[in-house]
């Protein structure tokens, strides 16, 4: 079960100044390792209709990211400091989106396939945490029982498949899942989750190893090993600290806001306006943006930008103001989605 076995642990905190160079350091080396194995065993992505890149270029590099983390969960776990339920939610269901994701990096898994496999994951992890938690949507937290466990079964589908869309240009899923790592493990500490504060510092460390080779121009890149892995594990978390701290939901979605929103926004008008919505594209704002000015650094640094200068501030007055949460949602994305359906579907279409 979660509550004080994670809440307040100052030891964990206090682990952190030899944890993060050992974290970063273990990820920097394994990821020029799995660079080596995805070369010489051609793991390699090739130019599609979806991708902005010229060449194959090795993937499946998130892979590094999933383990190392695991590993240091394990460690938390074996220190007693994470729950089993916690722990089981978290790992397991980590470990087997990082392996799909992988698979499907080497060999292309077919599509119903790995979402009736992505459905078994999000189950096993719900499961563990018990369900949805009670939201605050408004004023005081609301259990939606039943229709709360359907809502999170899609949440969490709807931010796995979010976060694959968003690996579409070099650095700008790494980069951003160091954002709101860091940004999290803040508001974290802040809250007194000195557990989950500690392992989303050092996911972040984990990503910054292979955001070092994926930074423009790209040597590696993420895959689905990372992107379905980060996706889920944001995913769990979000509702395992929600859980503990309900308020805490609108500090999350804006923390992810431009993520959310590109995605989301490009899907609807998309349904819209695209007969066959579904088929593979390069719609997404950031997509269209890289391919228009043939700079993914100066997209991706511009996409940074926003969540420094406009979502962080943002996050801070719904953590200051959990009242104002969704009113601070809303201020969040109202512009980043008149902003990527202008520069995305809305320009390609």
């Amino acid at each position: 079960m979660v509550g004080n076995e994670r809440v307040g642990n100052s030891a964990v905190l206090a682990s952190l100044p030899w944890a993060v160079p050992g974290v970063f350091g273990l990820s920097l080396l394994g990821t020029i390792w799995w660079r080596g194995v995805a070369l010489r065993h051609r793991i390699v992505a090739v130019p599609n209709e979806r991708t902005l890149h010229a060449g194959a270029i090795p993937r499946g590099g998130g892979i590094i990211i999933a383990s190392v983390w695991l590993v240091v969960l394990t460690y938390y776990f074996l220190d007693g400091s994470i729950a089993l339920a916690d722990y089981l939610a978290l790992f397991v269901g980590g470990a087997a989106m990082a392996a799909l994701g992988l698979v499907d990096d080497i060999i292309n898994v077919r599509a119903l396939a790995k979402l009736a496999a992505e459905i078994v994951v999000v189950a096993w992890g719900l499961y563990w945490i018990r369900g949805l938690p009670a939201l605050a949507l408004s004023g005081e937290p609301v259990d939606l029982g039943w229709i709360g466990t359907s809502l999170g079964v899609l949440a969490l589908l709807w931010g796995i498949s979010l976060y694959n869309f968003m690996d579409g240009i070099d650095g700008m899923a790494g980069a951003g899942a160091i954002f709101i790592s860091a940004t999290m493990g803040v508001f974290l500490g802040l809250s007194g989750q000195s557990m989950f504060s500690a392992l989303f510092w050092l996911l972040a460390c984990a990503c910054a190893g292979f955001v070092w080779f994926n930074w423009p121009p790209a040597r590696l890149f993420m895959g689905d090993a990372g992107s379905g892995f980060l996706g889920y594990i944001f995913g769990i978390a979000m509702f395992l600290t929600v859980r503990e701290e309900p308020h805490l939901l609108w500090v999350w979605l804006i923390t992810m806001g431009y993520f959310i929103t590109d995605t989301t926004t490009t899907l609807l008008l998309r349904m819209l306006l695209v007969r066959r919505f579904y088929d593979t594209h390069r719609h997404h704002a950031y997509q269209s943006l890289a391919r228009r000015t043939g700079n993914h650094r100066r997209v991706t640094i511009g996409v940074l930008l926003v969540k420094f200068l406009w979502l962080l501030p943002l996050a801070i007055a719904a953590y200051r103001a959990p009242d104002l949460g969704p009113w601070l949602f809303a201020i969040a994305v109202a512009p980043l989605i008149v902003f990527c359906a202008i520069q995305g579907t809305l320009h390609e279409v």
